[in-house]
């Protein structure tokens, strides 16, 4: 898995270890792994796209600061997408074969907070983009939404906020 991926931001120089909730960063997500789609903002001329720390295996959470590090080659495909196009609102999303998910990676929050925020994301990409209600969201996620925790460091925390793709339909 890719633990840190991120678009470079707009105005701002920054440390690869650090995430934030628009551009993602080192978010430690199991579910960046072969076959699944990330989709990130573009803010600079050129996409500016870096990754790293890269993890043969990490339990949830990453409770005690690293994980099974290792290296590797990774291929990546890069595709840009009209912003009319897209299924993307505020925050990185991850699409797998099976579910799409919203990432809760505000840097300096609360793990609650990443929490409610990506969910809020989801709910109103359910409504924008697959016609729900915004009440009719909420229900469907408070039922079978999916939180998955990445970190639990201090304040850097993550979290992937995920429903399966059979709800869609």
């Amino acid at each position: 898995m890719i633990g840190t991926i991120w678009s470079a931001p707009a105005r701002e120089r920054r440390y690869a270890s650090v995430h934030d909730a628009f551009n993602c960063g080192n978010i430690d997500c199991p579910e960046l792994s072969p076959g699944n789609t990330i989709y990130l903002p573009v803010s600079t001329p050129g996409g500016m796209v870096s990754l790293g720390d890269v993890h043969a295996c990490m339990g949830d959470s990453e409770i005690t600061g690293y994980s099974m590090e290792t290296a590797a080659d990774v291929y990546l495909r890069i595709d840009l997408i009209k912003q009319e196009e897209n299924y993307y609102l505020n925050y990185p999303q991850i699409e797998s074969e099976r579910a799409i998910g919203s990432v809760g990676c505000h840097f300096g929050q609360p793990l609650g907070e990443n929490v409610k925020a990506a969910f809020r994301d989801m709910v109103m990409r359910l409504h924008r983009f697959y016609s729900f209600t915004v009440l009719d969201a909420y229900e469907l996620l408070g039922q079978v939404g999916e939180v998955r925790v990445h970190q639990t460091l201090d304040k850097l925390n993550a979290v992937l906020v995920k429903l399966d793709k059979r709800y869609l339909v």
